[in-house]
C-alpha cells in the first residue's frame, strides 16, 4: 500500500460521479469521490495495482455532454479506493471542476 500524496497542484472537489474503468480484462463500474483537473480518487471494491494504465469513462452531468474518456495511471491503491493521475488535461473536465469549485466556495 502506498502513502497518499502530501501536496497537490490542484485542489480536489468532492463529487459523487459514476466512472467506468476500462482495463484489458474488461470494465469496472466505480464511483469518483473527489476530482481535480489532473486526477481523482475512485471508491472501488476492486482496486488496481499502482502503475496500472487504464481508460476512465466519465459522464459529467448537465450541459457537459455525453460520456467521454480520459487516460490515467493508478498512483496509489488501498483496500477500497485508488488514486488516479490523468495523462492529459481535458477542457470539459477542467470546466466542470472549476464550476464545482466556484459553487463550493460560494457556500
Amino acid at each position: 500500500m502506498n502513502e497518499y500524496p502530501v501536496s497537490r497542484r490542484f485542489r480536489r472537489v468532492t463529487v459523487d460521479l459514476p466512472v467506468v474503468v476500462r482495463t484489458g480484462d474488461g470494465r469496472l463500474a466505480d464511483e469518483a469521490a473527489d476530482l481535480s483537473e489532473t486526477g481523482m480518487r475512485l471508491c472501488t471494491d476492486a482496486p488496481l495495482p499502482v502503475g496500472a494504465h487504464c481508460a476512465f469513462i466519465l459522464s459529467l452531468p448537465n450541459h457537459y455532454g455525453t460520456e467521454f474518456e480520459v487516460l490515467g495511471q493508478v498512483v496509489w491503491s488501498c483496500s477500497n479506493s485508488m488514486g488516479i493521475a490523468f495523462e492529459h488535461l481535458d477542457e470539459r473536465l477542467v470546466s466542470y471542476v472549476e464550476r464545482l469549485r466556484r459553487h463550493e466556495e460560494s457556500l
